[in-house]
């Protein structure tokens, strides 16, 4: 099939998320499904002016105030949840224990805490349809209630023409300019739009993100966003690995240039070397190394490379599965950064069992939290909601379960200070273990 030009390769990171919805559209063939058309006309003319549609609504949202803007998101996604929407009970014990916990560390730092409400990302299957749209709102609902006169509650949401593709040119272009705009919106494709839409929607490019997150939340922002990024699927293959390969990087020999390293990928695995020299990339991320190892990784979990692989890709990476071929891949990658092989295999070991989980540890993410927020004197409540399989209704039924809250307080060195439960316990745990613990215990 010839490559969607939404996905073509630029030089950037984008060639990286390029790479995944290009294996994605494979599945959608096998599989029958046939994502609406958007021709070049819509893509330049129709799209733009849905685009400022979006935007408008967005400006009307901060006039008629946060109030008023939570009851039109609850009549919305309520209709889109369908037969998954629930009742929404602002009184839910742990609602309360978030409201306290609110009071007992603004009365501590003088400074109200941001919060995060951390979701999970339900299966998509016919009986559970809308249950992830459900928990947006019930977040929304949630963080608006903990606060309701103390600015817009917002979801951080993919905008871009992958995360959108099943969606009518009507409604992707003007849920892209509202979504990206009003809520902390991320286009990871923002180079493959064209003009009038990037110049539009510039603001929600993948690279502003992080200083739209820490800017949001240094001021006492309340977001909600789901923690592994989307399904199992695009977790495993856009964190879970990549994040691996961070960790790599983060401990590797000291000394070794990220040339030097991609260098020594190049002889330890003549693959990645004819991938270097592929068209699945863009000229520009042949000398961004980093990125050339991720791009390499990606596209093979997603079996788009090496070409005319057998069809087993999603199936592996729908299980958590990973096959003895790509364990050989991330152990070269160990080898090239300087790790010996005892150590290797213990890592890629410990990544294996990362890799079967739904839910990512997500450490480069709570690091960041802990870096641009958290050191900067804005202590941080994390609100978990997950979804669990329902014992009282008929097979494969979800619910949504929240938990307790827990608070970031205060974050030096290796050491990070939490506070949590009834008499607000505070006690401090290593920094590098407090993602994967956290993550462990509230989702699967």
């Amino acid at each position: 099939m010839n490559a969607d030009p939404n996905y073509r390769p630029v030089g950037t990171y984008e060639d990286i998320l390029s790479i995944f919805a290009r294996s994605e559209q494979r599945r959608y063939v096998r599989a029958g499904v046939s994502p609406p058309k958007k021709n070049a006309f819509v893509r330049w003319v129709g799209e733009p002016f849905l685009n400022a549609v979006g935007i408008g609504i967005t400006w009307y949202g901060e006039m008629v105030g946060a109030s008023r803007m939570i009851s039109l998101h609850d009549t919305i996604m309520g209709g889109l949840a369908g037969k998954s929407k629930g009742p929404f009970n602002p009184d839910l014990p742990e609602f309360t224990a978030t409201r306290e916990l609110m009071a007992h560390v603004e009365e501590i730092f003088g400074t109200a805490p941001a919060v995060l409400c951390l979701m999970s990302h339900p299966p998509v299957l016919p009986e559970s349809l809308g249950l992830n749209v459900e928990m947006g709102r019930q977040a929304l609902l949630a963080l608006h209630s903990l606060r309701p006169k103390s600015g817009h509650a917002k979801l951080m949401i993919a905008v871009d023409s992958y995360a959108l593709d099943m969606l009518a040119p009507m409604q992707e272009g003007a849920y892209a300019g509202f979504m990206g705009t009003y809520h902390l919106g991320l286009d990871r494709l923002i180079h493959h739009r064209r003009i009038p839409s990037r110049w539009l929607l510039g603001g929600a490019a993948w690279w502003r993100l992080p200083w739209r997150t820490s800017r949001f939340l240094s001021h006492g922002g309340r977001l909600a966003f789901v923690l592994s990024g989307g399904v199992p699927i695009t977790a495993r293959v856009v964190y879970t690995a990549r994040e691996f390969l961070w960790r790599l990087r983060r401990g590797r020999k000291q000394g070794l240039s990220p040339q030097e390293i991609a260098r020594r990928l190049e002889r330890e695995e003549s693959d990645f070397l004819r991938f270097c020299q592929s068209g699945m990339i863009g000229p520009g991320l042949r000398g961004k190394y980093w990125r050339l190892m991720e791009a390499w990784i990606v596209a093979r979990l997603t079996g788009i490379w090496p070409p005319n692989q057998t069809e087993s890709a999603n199936d592996e990476l729908s299980q958590g599965f990973l096959p003895e071929k790509h364990v050989r891949c991330f152990q070269a990658c160990a080898r090239a950064m300087g790790y010996p092989d005892d150590t290797t295999q213990k890592l890629v070991q410990d990544f294996q069992k990362e890799y079967a989980r739904e839910t990512p540890y997500r450490e480069r993410f709570f690091r960041f939290l802990l870096h641009r927020v958290l050191s900067r004197g804005r202590p941080i409540i994390l609100l978990p909601l997950s979804h669990q399989l329902d014992p009282s209704g008929p097979a494969h039924a979800m619910k949504l379960a929240w938990e307790d809250p827990i608070a970031l307080l205060q974050y030096q060195g290796d050491d990070l200070k939490i506070c949590s439960g009834p008499a607000f316990t505070q006690t401090s745990v290593p920094a590098d273990r407090f993602a994967r613990d956290f993550v462990s215990a509230h989702y699967t």
